[in-house]
């Protein structure tokens, strides 16, 4: 039989991010998401030897941690189907969710880029952690991964939480960033999700002034998988993220493809402006 020596790198590589998707799909207890996860953002190359692997993995802890867990929805959202009406909702939603998702995915990889090292993060890491606990004193819907943000948004029903949904998602976003900075090492799946979640909430509570039998869970739902598809640059793994932890019926589909489409091409846009300006800084001018 084949021992560990025996793997070349490319066997490695695809056992340890394999490992990862697994890990991600028995806490969330959603298997595709996990293989995904595995093939469009770690490995970058879909294939039917990365998918079987992953997938294989994924299946196996996902039984696993359903038998310990239980098969529950990550996040609790409404019974209701998406209607032709989700489809307007998704077009109005996605332009401003994939620029947030861009400028999102950017400040934090400028966060990683230049997070601290060696000594400093001694005194940095717990001024992070201090300045999160003020910030949660006040709201603390901030704390977490970003599930009580999301979940609160989903619950939104008026506009009487308007103000606090645009507080919590910029300090979320905020926090999440200096926290990267100052050193601390973590995923931006579920932040991610909060904050799209929060603005798709917040403009559900502006259409619903005029529109007012709008469902605003489903605006917070689709806010959710549209900028998390822009921020992690992983269309298929957002969508099938969202329906596997939220257990939506297969209604969701159309819009959160065609939301999914527009936020992915709004970043696309930012993030190769961001580029060329950052390009052009660094290329050094003739004297």
């Amino acid at each position: 039989h084949l021992g560990l020596a025996d793997l070349n790198d490319d066997d490695r590589r695809l056992l340890i991010a394999a490992a990862a998707g697994a890990g991600f799909a028995g806490i969330y207890i959603a298997p595709i998401t996990g293989m995904l996860f595995c093939v469009e953002i770690l490995l970058k190359k879909l294939s039917l030897r990365n998918v079987l692997v992953s997938l294989t993995m994924s299946m196996i802890a996902m039984l696993m941690g359903s038998l310990i867990k239980g098969f529950h929805p990550y996040y609790l959202v409404g019974d209701a189907h998406f209607s032709i009406i989700s489809l307007i909702l998704v077009i109005i939603i996605a332009p401003f969710t994939g620029f947030a998702g861009a400028l999102f995915r950017v400040i934090c990889q400028w966060a990683e880029k230049n997070q601290v090292k060696k000594s400093p993060i001694l005194w940095q890491l717990p001024l992070a952690a201090f300045l999160t606990g003020v910030v949660a004193y006040f709201f603390p819907e901030i704390m977490g991964n970003g599930r009580a943000l999301a979940q609160t948004a989903i619950w939104t029903k008026s506009s009487q939480v308007l103000w606090l949904l645009i507080a919590v998602g910029i300090l979320k976003a905020v926090v999440t960033v200096l926290t990267i900075r100052f050193g601390a090492a973590g995923g931006t799946l579920t932040p991610a999700i909060a904050i799209g979640a929060a603005m798709g909430a917040i403009i559900g509570i502006g259409l619903s002034q005029i529109w007012p039998n709008l469902v605003i869970w489903q605006c917070a739902v689709l806010g959710a998988v549209t900028l998390l598809s822009a921020s992690q640059q992983a269309p298929f793994m957002a969508m099938f993220m969202i329906l596997e932890i939220c257990h939506l019926n297969y209604s969701v589909f159309w819009p959160m493809a065609i939301g999914v489409t527009i936020a992915m091409v709004i970043s696309r846009q930012t993030l190769k402006k961001y580029n060329t300006i950052v390009q052009l800084k660094t290329v050094p001018v003739p004297k």
